[in-house]
């Protein structure tokens, strides 16, 4: 090895330790592209010194190098485009190449060769676009300019385009109101799997900075779809063995904005459905509804240039984009119908409810009809503040029949619940003629969308080598689904308000000629609630005093602390009324990433060193739903029914759930109280990328990089941190295990107990040892024939799954009357205060190694791994006759670490084999008799001392599934942790993996000349 050679090495391996060293605060992922390449004369020799200028078209921006003593050059962070390449060395012939294109986050390889001559004369080539990639051995698909404009788009969505890219599979089954539709601006998704990789660890960025959620169940998602207008090109990026590229196992996404230019350019477009235009839909033809309403606008537009009186060094670009949408919506649904609405004289007749489906008695027909002077042949509803007959131990047997001026079934005025009344009239009447009790009305209630999406980029050069640029995109919209079809308060659905902002401030310094900086700035924050019905059907003024309840006040989320909406409905047999799909809940969440990057290039010899840092804090309330904040009752028959706790009485299915409603009797309901969870953390990493050219057709990408993130914490510490399994647990004292039958045994002492986060406790171990090697080659045969392959390590994005189980609280509404067993209604809803000693509290991290006794349970472990992937691939590329490009590679994958939820209070594997070995030996059999026998439950509370333990744990144990049953199974005493009942799931065990391998053939046709 030469003495040059030597010296060039030892200098590359010593800006690896410095910049590692110094580049500790993170990861620089970048969008724009760049120029590597040699300057040789007609013999072959490098020419050093000589002067290498970029220009881009539409702007005029000037990037200028210089080749060092090898000849070599490189021109880093170039907007994709298209440039004039001039080539200036004393004793040589200007050497001009024109349309050299620079796709985004592209490396082009470009030697010139120099002829000798005067510098005042000029050799002008004219570039063909490069087909085949010799510099850089990642593999992916660039969508570019022509293809975002020309290819189909329903929807305008730009990331349908990812399914273009062999390796790339969209793996969601579910669209529409359910899931995603793809079809729509501000549709996002993480169900694009790439080469096998999991779509949670894909990272989206916009001109390099980050738009992906980082936090909770939904990393890998985009947050923002930028107007296609606005796209320049975007690059899919697979097996990416460029070290700058992180926190991504799958595949990176980086999309690049257009700027303004020179001259003033701008487009605009409206894309128009209607219901003229429009066939009816299948739901509408199914009722025989005409088509209804229909109306739907995609419009916008872009426009950039020049700021005039600034001139040639400001450029501005505008975009915007909007959707406006009234989408019919047919429905089928269930009303309460005319016959159990009040009379005139204010009573309720029941008969023709339960005889609505029998023929009317008259003539021939004497039984099995419908009377309308008698009682119903067929169920009946009972007073269930009755007892007609009564059991040994004086509980009620049988209650009486309702009857009102001698007629059964009828409900008399004074017994109707004012509150239940209103409830009833919010239902719509009936309008199906003949339908009678089911399905009985139609409805066309519409969708509303709304959306709006501006963004501005302004560039300015400073100078020729400073340059900077500024861009701010934000998108809000709401979009209103109905769930039922009914007008009024009585409408459920749900209101979606979703929004995003996104700010990036970028500025490239040229230090000398072989050193660019660039440092970037970038704030993203998306914003979602999913509200209750009363809200999306605009009525926020139905209220819990609208319906004469007082209900209890509840923990409210960002702006919502002081609003007391109505509860769900739900009454057997009709559809449910107020709230939403999402279980009547309240959603919020929010997330926000500040980045800082900084990055360096530098040319040395033939190495083109890029190293750089990334910073990011994340903020989240990450996904939390509030559960049912508004509370819901449920009405159902079984306080009207005959027997008390029974389902039905002999065959005539009796009670009815409206019944119960007009009486103002739920049989269930509850409220749940949430505290709002707001976490913070922040991730750091480092990068070290070497592009060396080994030879003019042999280039090695060489790269390390280093990644930490950081635990999450909760600004007033409301996260558990993970599970202790062998601390003493404070119940062991006061349990005493009965002798087991067949010398089985339990484990002593019973052990184990939920942790929380502190001041000195992060609920996560953190990992330091994240080291990635990189490394790909591509080498070039010839002009017309590349090999390229590499191997590179990457981590994902850590996730959390359960880190605040006891911060969240379910209050059950108190149905019946303690006293009587529950066969007579507590008479609550019909004061008006459903509940009168409020609601029980989170108990968070009050109860210490107490929490959750008593119940299964779930958690994340401390020691959360993040898992890692490990990509390759190896390929050819061959450029045929006609522009086709043929590429055939092989892709694999494998990833380890990935988190399976397992159960961790199971039996040991020797009690399993000693069960397995009995039922093998006894055919027909499927369980152990010795472990299913029951045996005296030690953890009964009747018999526990539990004096001086927090009232707030007494009240949970006591009516808990392990303290309420006096006896229980023997297997389930022999559980390592039978304090938590039958459960205690572990969400993060890194016992998962998985591997992948293809074969990916493409064929490209670069279209050109018309052909």
């Amino acid at each position: 090895m030469s003495r040059t050679r030597q010296i060039s090495i030892s200098k590359s391996l010593g800006v690896v330790l410095v910049s590692v060293l110094c580049a500790a605060i993170g990861h620089a992922q970048e969008g724009r592209g760049l120029i590597i390449g040699q300057v040789t004369d007609p013999q072959g020799a490098v020419v050093p010194n000589a002067t290498v200028t970029a220009v881009r078209e539409g702007t005029q921006q000037k990037y200028t190098a210089q080749t060092n003593s090898g000849g070599d050059f490189s021109i880093p962070y170039l907007q994709p485009g298209l440039y004039t390449v001039l080539v200036e060395a004393a004793g040589f012939k200007k050497a001009l190449r024109t349309a050299v294109t620079v796709d985004v986050a592209g490396k082009v390889n470009l030697n010139v060769a120099v002829e000798v001559g005067s510098i005042s004369e000029t050799v002008t080539i004219q570039a063909e676009t490069a087909l085949i990639n010799t510099a850089d051995a990642s593999g992916g698909t660039v969508i570019d300019p022509e293809r975002v404009q020309n290819l189909p788009l329903n929807g305008r969505q730009i990331y349908t385009l990812l399914d273009l890219t062999p390796g790339v599979k969209f793996t969601q089954s579910t669209f529409g109101p359910g899931g995603f539709s793809g079809t729509r601006g501000w549709d996002e998704t993480n169900q694009y799997s790439i080469n096998g990789v999991s779509g949670l660890y894909n990272q989206f960025t916009l001109n390099g900075a980050p738009i992906t959620q980082q936090t909770s169940t939904n990393t890998g998602q985009w947050e923002i779809a930028p107007n296609v207008d606005a796209v320049h090109e975007f690059k899919i990026m697979t097996n990416t063995y460029d070290a700058q590229y992180g926190r991504a196992g799958g595949g990176t996404i980086n999309t690049i904005i257009k700027n303004g230019t020179k001259d003033f350019h701008g487009t605009a477009f409206d894309f128009w459905r209607n219901d003229v235009l429009d066939a009816n839909t299948f739901q509408l033809n199914a009722s025989n509804t005409p088509r209804q309403r229909h109306n739907q606008h995609q419009f916008g537009g872009t426009f950039g240039g020049p700021i005039p009186k600034i001139g040639k060094n400001t450029f501005f670009f505008l975009s915007f984009e909007g959707w406006r949408e009234i989408l019919p919506n047919g429905f089928v649904s269930t009303t309460p119908a005319v016959d159990v609405r009040p009379r005139a004289d204010g009573a309720v007749d029941f008969r023709q409810f339960f005889s609505s489906q029998l023929p009317l008695c008259g003539g021939s027909v004497t039984t099995g009809c419908y009377n309308p002077t008698g009682a119903s042949p067929r169920g009946g509803i009972y007073d269930p503040l009755s007892c007609a007959t009564k059991n040994a131990d004086n509980t009620c047997k049988t209650r009486n029949r309702f009857s009102y001026n001698g007629v059964l079934d009828v409900i008399p005025p004074n017994r109707i619940s004012p509150i239940g009344l209103k409830i009833l009239n919010l239902y719509p009447l009936a309008n199906r003629g003949g339908a009678g009790e089911f399905n009985n009305f139609t409805a066309t209630n519409p969708g509303r969308y709304r959306y709006n999406q501006p963004l501005i980029r302004i560039d300015h050069n400073f100078s020729q080598k400073t340059r900077f640029y500024g861009m701010y995109a934000w998108w809000s919209g709401t979009e209103f689904r109905s769930n039922n079809g009914f007008p009024g308060p009585a409408m459920r659905g749900d209101i979606n308000f979703r929004s995003n902002k996104t700010a990036i401030l970028d500025v490239t310094r040229t230090f000398s000629s072989t050193l660019f900086g660039d440092l970037r700035v970038s704030y993203n924050r998306t914003y979602k609630t999913t509200a209750n019905g009363a809200v999306a059907g605009g009525l926020e003024t139905l209220t819990d005093q609208d319906l004469g309840l007082t209900m209890p006040v509840r923990q409210g989320i960002i702006n919502t602390v002081s609003r007391n909406w109505a509860p769900s409905i739900s009454v057997s047999g009709y559809d449910q009324i107020i709230g939403n799909s999402v279980n009547q809940s309240v959603e919020a969440l929010m997330y926000e990433t500040y980045e800082v990057s900084p990055s360096f290039s530098k040319t040395m010899g033939r190495h083109s060193l890029h190293f750089g840092a990334q910073g990011m804090r994340f903020h989240a309330i990450p996904g939390f739903i509030l559960g049912n904040p508004n509370g819901s009752f449920a009405f159902n028959p079984d306080f009207t029914r005959q027997n008390p706790g029974t389902q039905t009485s002999g065959a005539n299915n009796d009670g009815a759930g409206v019944a119960a409603l007009l009486l103002g009797y739920p049989t269930g309901g509850s409220v749940d109280f949430s505290y709002d969870v707001y976490e913070y953390y922040h991730y750091f990493g480092g990068f070290l990328q070497d592009d060396f050219k080994l030879r003019r057709n042999l280039t090695l990408n060489l790269g390390m990089r280093w990644d930490v993130e950081l635990s999450p914490h909760e600004r007033f510490d409301k996260l558990n941190a993970g599970f202790d399994y062998t601390v003493k647990s404070p119940i062991n004292d006061l349990i005493t295990f009965p002798t087991l039958p067949n010398g089985a045994s339990v484990v002593k002492p019973i052990n184990g107990g939920f942790r929380f986060s502190g001041k000195d406790l992060a609920p996560y171990d953190t990992q330091w040892n994240h080291w990635q090697p990189r490394f790909g080659v591509a080498w070039a045969l010839n002009s017309k024939t590349v090999l390229r392959g590499g191997w590179g390590k990457f981590t994902a994005v850590a996730r959390e799954l359960g880190g605040n189980t006891t911060w969240t609280q379910n209050t059950a509404f108190t149905t019946g009357n303690p006293a009587d067993g529950g066969n007579t209604p507590s008479g609550f809803f019909n004061t008006g205060i459903p509940y009168p000693n409020g609601v029980v509290l989170p108990v968070g991290n009050t109860l210490g190694l107490l929490s959750g006794v008593g119940n299964g349970q779930s958690f994340d472990q401390r020691n959360r791994k993040i898992p890692i992937i490990q990509q390759s691939s190896f390929g050819i590329q061959r450029e045929l006759v006609g522009k086709i490009v043929l590429d055939v590679s092989y892709v694999g994958s494998n990833t380890k670490d990935l988190r399976v939820g397992t159960q961790m209070n199971h039996l040991t594997t020797a009690q399993m084999d000693s069960c397995r070995q009995f039922v093998s030996q006894n055919p027909g059999t499927t369980s152990c008799p010795a472990l299913e026998q029951l045996v005296p439950n030690p953890f009964y509370f009747g018999n526990l001392n539990l004096t001086g333990l927090p009232a707030a744990f007494v009240a949970s144990y006591k009516a808990s599934p392990l303290g309420v049953p006096q006896t229980v199974r023997v297997k389930m005493l022999m559980t390592p942790f039978p304090q938590f009942w039958n459960s205690l799931f572990s969400n993060t065990e890194p016992v998962g993996s998985s591997n992948y391998n293809s074969l990916i053939v493409k064929l490209d046709k670069r279209l050109s000349g018309g052909g």
